[in-house]
């Protein structure tokens, strides 16, 4: 599979910064909803990445490539994260800002809806007949290597092991969740995890040419399964910062959640509306 350059440029790293430079932590990737004909830009990422920087009193840091081949380090100054509308009844790893870009910046995005909508959602993988045993590539963040002049992430490659379905996980109990067979790593935390449409699909029993785009985004990284000793089979979802071993299972949060959490939020729907009003020079101005 020959992953385009473009779905590299949606992922920017997420860390702290102090007098030694920049560390990175965690990933985030850049996704467009459109409303009204007007394209609004989102980070996005893990709930519990933001989380952990919250519990140790940390700033954040985005670190995002320029075109001049350097990169641009900010601090993220963001008064609140949004989760998803109904988190505190069925939690969900999720967490999104709104997020704009210089003209000198070097960074694409995935679009969530309107014509050039790439998302796989459960609607879209049964028309495309998608599903178990496809292959997925997640694109994020290697902590050992996240370059040097500039954000290189990897790619990781494996293939859907289990369909969405209710998954226990540590810190969100039961969610919605997809399984992959792929290693996840710390770091990958919150990368866009995608779908590839392959090119020659077999449909009951006949040979048919793969349409559409060539990849869908299937939702975020989570995290991994871990076991403690290879003679165990008993297996756990990974905590942070432990020797155990990977058992190669990482956990999807579907790309529903995130739709939902950009569309359905009262805040972030009430701010897209005002921004319309402004572009199209109707709003009314506010009290003094």
């Amino acid at each position: 599979m020959f992953v385009p350059d473009i779905v590299r440029k949606c992922a920017l790293f997420l860390g702290i910064k102090d007098s030694s430079g920049f560390h990175p932590r965690a990933t985030a990737f850049v996704a467009t909803y459109e409303e009204n004909g007007v394209p609004y830009n989102y980070l996005v990422t893990a709930h519990h990445n933001i989380a952990l920087f919250q519990v140790h009193g940390l700033d954040i840091w985005i670190r995002s490539n320029l075109k001049n081949g350097r990169v641009l380090e900010e601090k993220i100054d963001a008064l609140k994260w949004w989760t998803h509308p109904k988190h505190e009844e069925n939690p969900t790893d999720v967490a999104v800002i709104p997020v704009g870009f210089k003209e000198t910046e070097d960074w694409s995005f995935v679009p969530l809806n309107g014509k050039q909508a790439m998302i796989g959602t459960t609607d879209v993988l049964e028309e495309r007949h998608l599903g178990l045993g496809d292959e997925v590539f997640i694109t994020g963040l290697f902590k050992s290597h996240a370059g040097v002049e500039r954000n290189s992430p990897i790619i990781r490659i494996g293939n859907v092991s289990l369909m969405k379905e209710l998954i226990q996980t540590t810190h969100y109990g039961l969610t919605e969740a997809y399984l992959i067979e792929a290693r996840s790593v710390g770091g990958l935390s919150g990368s866009p995890v995608f779908i590839h449409m392959p090119p020659i699909q077999q449909i009951n029993g006949e040979i048919t040419p793969g349409s559409g785009p060539l990849f869908y985004l299937l939702g975020l990284m989570h995290g991994h399964f871990d076991i403690p000793r290879l003679n165990e089979d008993v297996v756990r979802e990974a905590p942070e910062n432990t020797d155990q071993i990977n058992t190669g299972i990482g956990i999807v949060i579907p790309v529903e959640k995130i739709l939902e959490t950009i569309r359905d939020n009262v805040e972030l729907a009430d701010a897209r509306k005002k921004l319309a009003g402004l572009m199209h020079g109707s709003a009314t101005p506010s009290p003094t």
